[in-house]
Order: structure tokens, then C-alpha cells, then sequence
């Protein structure tokens, strides 16, 4: 967490997004912010099923919507 956190703290690009002003694209930086992770725990599972849960729980994230801009 705290790497992940100094990588997007040291590189603007990181933390850069566009939006728009009067139909023109505008680059905004924004200000460093801990970069949220979630933690699962697969240690307890058997191998297949560990990589069945591995599986599907990418699935998921791959199928997760998102706000391009």
C-alpha cells in the first residue's frame, strides 16, 4: 500500500484526468490520495480452488464498469 501510494504521489501522470471546458479538453492533476486496495485472503483454500476464486473474483473486476473520464 504505502509503495503503490509514493508510486502515484511521485508521477502526475498518476493522477491525471481529463475533462472538459467549453468543448475544449482540459488536463487536471489531481492532488496525491492514498490509492485504495482491496485485501482477499485465498491462503485457506485448496490449490484448484484457490485458482477458481482467483478466476473468477478477475472475472468480476474485468466486468466492473467504470467512468472513462
Amino acid at each position: 500500500q504505502q509503495a503503490l501510494d509514493a508510486l502515484v504521489a511521485r508521477h502526475a501522470i498518476l493522477r491525471s484526468r481529463f475533462a472538459e471546458d467549453g468543448g475544449n479538453p482540459v488536463q487536471i492533476i489531481d492532488a496525491p490520495r492514498p490509492v485504495p486496495l482491496t485485501r482477499i485472503d485465498l491462503t485457506g483454500l485448496e490449490p484448484d480452488e484457490h485458482d477458481r476464486r482467483l478466476a473468477a473474483l478477475a472475472e468480476e473486476e474485468a466486468d466492473r464498469p467504470f467512468d472513462l473520464t
